[in-house]
């Protein structure tokens, strides 16, 4: 339950095959010339049905990968989309680092915090009890570029497309660090939170 609604826990990645639960239902039922993206868009919209005719709303994280564009194109009327995405590039950088993602190996690689020696926890490191990490960066130079790629590429797809609401991380989770003296700051973080929820046409 969610400020009142019956919300249905979602899977992240769905617009990857294997772990859309439809996809294979999907890929049966669909003409012999679809496409995969066809296919993931038609699943999408069985699983958003499913969940429908069992009272539920469902949420998912969505990648801004290549399929973005066409699944908004092909459901505009069908699914909600709001658009968030992180401000601080330089903290998203070290995480891609910390976490082991491609992105991330052009410039750096993890260690354990106490002794900053190697470490391949990666995406493990968000577990209960892990060791705390911190990237180790060998090529300031890289990191930079990557910056700007991502700077450039965050740009280019508030342009592209068509939400009707963008917002940041930051934005939505400021409201957690701020003290009291920062009040002001608390309720504008809210009003982004409510802003989003009602481009969701939520009723709360």
């Amino acid at each position: 339950q969610s400020r009142g609604y019956d919300v249905e826990k979602g899977v992240s990645e769905i617009y990857k095959p294997h772990k859309n639960s439809m996809f294979e239902l999907a890929k049966e039922l669909a003409p012999k010339e679809s496409s995969t993206i066809d296919i993931i868009v038609n699943a999408t919209l069985m699983l958003k049905q499913e969940a429908f005719q069992n009272g539920q709303t469902v949420v998912y994280k969505w990648g801004d990968g290549g399929i973005l564009k066409p699944l908004i194109q092909s459901t505009r009327e069908d699914l909600l989309f709001g658009y968030m995405y992180r401000k601080n590039i330089l903290d998203r950088v070290v995480c891609s680092v910390k976490d082991c993602f491609s992105g991330g190996f052009a410039f750096g690689y993890p260690v354990f915090a106490v002794n900053g020696s190697k470490t391949d926890l990666c995406f493990n490191r968000r577990e209960s009890g892990a060791a705390k990490t911190k990237a180790y960066i060998f090529s300031i130079e890289s990191m930079v570029e990557r910056i700007r790629h991502l700077e450039e590429q965050i740009k280019g797809k508030l342009k592209a497309f068509d939400f009707p609401f963008q917002v940041t991380y930051e934005d939505l989770t400021d409201f957690e660090y701020t003290d009291e003296e920062c009040v002001e700051y608390f309720f504008e973080c809210m009003d982004q939170n409510v802003e989003y929820l009602c481009c969701q046409q939520l009723d709360f």
